[in-house]
């Protein structure tokens, strides 16, 4: 599993680098307006994007049983991604957004939805543990996203045609490596049933819409933000939002990586095993977010005046509300992943729409009046509470602390040592 973890995660890293390479770029090269619409096009198309995928990968990932297909996965994930592209067209030009906004909601649409196919074939990847190839691909798109965006900034000065070029670039990436690296696995994508299909999709429809109020726990702030305060400090919120946005980047690797064998231990009934990785996962994501917010206390002023300029210095106390809140997010994942492996999606999706309203509730009160720091300070409290919630449920509905395995009267076996 080492092996595994050290392919995800440096594909994942590698590919979050190049993300926050991107913010980077656009802030130095254009300004904190443009990068302002480019983080507002990504909070319109994103949440469409996301339910659209239904969060197939870690249900194909975790489905130890073989219920479905790659040729299930694969075509259900085509249907979703058209739905997703017309949705945000129609988003797009059917609301009064600038030329500029509108233009790049439909370029990230585009490239969001065709990184959802190689999503899919990630997903059978991770299923069988054979993580280096994802890696691989990760760090190519990567590559080309960065090699697109700056191009474009710095030859054409036009931050759009560097996304446009971005989703040609991926969907080419698609054709010519991901399914061939898929095939050379033995991986196939066999024919489907629109039967099949329909029934994959509505077991599916509940993570859809759980990963939509996921998607948009993050980005409500950015809605607040530009129509109480503007572009340009949702430009700077962003460019600072994006540092809990890459460590989650990490810690979803690390998710994925395990996804497989928490799932095994799930359905083999081994709860002590399940319990014990589990409070591994926990312990390494509070370490990471104490590990993050000691950074932007000491650090963050120096870091921010690097990597962005002046500017974005003057927000230090934004960074470090912000680094405290990923490390509950990051605690919050392995909760969630927990949730979804034992399917308890209505209860998922309750949970993420008392975070989300919590969120509403917190940005209309702060950020009128405390601006960013506001926004910060909400994104502190939605967080939070979605990690009580997911707490509690964990302890409720799954079998995993002292007292359900005591009562469940099973002789399990022990690890010889940490999972991890």
């Amino acid at each position: 599993m080492l092996n595994n973890f050290s392919w995800i995660i440096s594909g994942n890293v590698f590919f979050g680098i190049c993300q926050s390479l991107v913010v980077v770029l656009i802030a130095k090269f254009a300004s904190a307006q443009v990068l302002g619409q480019f983080s507002f096009a990504l909070a319109v198309t994103s949440p469409v994007v996301i339910f659209t995928r239904l969060n197939m990968r870690t249900f194909q990932a975790t489905d130890a049983s073989n219920e479905y297909g790659l040729g299930d996965y694969f075509y259900a994930r085509l249907l979703s991604t058209l739905t997703a592209i017309a949705a945000a067209i129609i988003l797009a030009f059917c609301f009064n957004f600038s030329a500029a906004i509108s233009t790049l909601i439909v370029a990230v649409a585009l490239f969001k939805s065709f990184e959802s196919l190689s999503d899919i074939i990630y997903g059978r990847m991770q299923k069988e543990e054979w993580m280096s190839g994802i890696g691989k691909s990760q760090m190519l798109h990567g590559i080309t996203l960065v090699a697109a965006i700056g191009l474009s900034l710095i030859v054409l000065q036009n931050l759009s045609a560097g996304v446009f070029l971005t989703a040609g670039a991926w969907l080419l990436l698609f054709f010519i490596y991901d399914l061939r690296i898929a095939r050379n696995a033995g991986l196939r994508i066999e024919p489907s049933q629109w039967r099949v299909i329909k029934k994959l999709v509505i077991t599916c429809f509940p993570f859809g819409i759980t990963m939509m109020l996921l998607t948009l726990s993050t980005y409500i702030p950015s809605y607040f933000i530009i129509s109480i305060l503007g572009e340009k400090p949702l430009g700077f919120f962003s460019a600072i939002v994006y540092f809990m946005i890459f460590g989650g980047t990490v810690m979803t690797s690390l998710s994925q990586t395990v996804a497989p064998r928490l799932s095994k231990y799930y359905v083999n009934d081994n709860f002590i095993s399940y319990r014990r990785f589990l409070l591994d996962l926990l312990g390494l994501s509070a370490l990471a977010g104490t590990a993050g917010v000691a950074f932007a206390y000491f650090g963050g002023r120096w870091f921010l005046t690097f990597l962005y300029s002046a500017e974005y210095a003057d927000y230090e106390m934004v960074f470090i509300l912000i680094m405290a809140a990923a490390g509950l997010n990051f605690m919050g994942n392995f909760l969630g992943l927990s949730l979804t492996i034992a399917r308890r999606l209505k209860e998922m999706v309750v949970m993420n729409l008392i975070a989300i309203i919590s969120l509403i509730i917190f940005c209309s009160l702060l950020i009128p009046s405390f601006r960013l720091t506001g926004a910060a300070w909400a994104v502190v409290a939605g967080s939070l509470i979605k990690f009580a919630v997911s707490c509690w449920l964990n302890r409720k509905y799954i079998p995993i602390n002292h007292d359900h395995v005591m009562r469940a009267g099973k002789n399990y076996a022990a690890p010889s040592s940490s999972p991890l």
